[in-house]
């Protein structure tokens, strides 16, 4: 009899030992997601999951509905206040990106919203439009 349920988990609080409950999530993924939730600062939509390395894209197809995400509980990246180092260890930074934020920042005194990065040739639109969820400006 399997223990695995049809249940709904918010992804930004669910612990390792609730995603193994969901059919198709063992164990190592369950670490997986709970991993890179910490990476990103918490989860802006169920699909982010498909950036996991290695993860069954497949099992993902099935179990990605049974998620509800609370972007309340996303940790913020203080732009204006925040390293190269701590910029860069976000999984959407590499380091060339960090430190043209870091120098943009340090050039302008303040950055005051996310359409400032629009003038850094490093960062895409897509690459802004991730970062968006994760930045703060104030």
């Amino acid at each position: 009899v399997s223990h695995k349920r049809d249940t709904v988990l918010e992804l930004n609080t669910a612990d390792t030992s609730q995603l193994q409950m969901l059919r198709g999530i063992g164990r190592w993924t369950a670490v997986q997601i709970v991993r890179y939730r910490e990476q990103l600062g918490g989860y802006y939509a169920a699909e982010q999951l498909r950036e996991i390395p290695h993860i069954d894209q497949q099992m993902l197809d099935t179990v990605l509905k049974r998620f509800t995400v609370n972007t309340q509980y996303i940790t913020l990246l203080p732009v204006n206040r925040i390293s190269v180092a701590r910029l860069q260890r976000h999984p959407y930074l590499r380091f060339e990106q960090a430190r043209d934020i870091y120098e943009l920042r340090r050039n302008c005194i303040t950055l005051h919203s996310i359409d400032d990065l629009h003038s850094l040739p490093s960062l895409s639109d897509e690459d802004i439009n991730r970062l968006n969820h994760y930045l703060s400006f104030e």
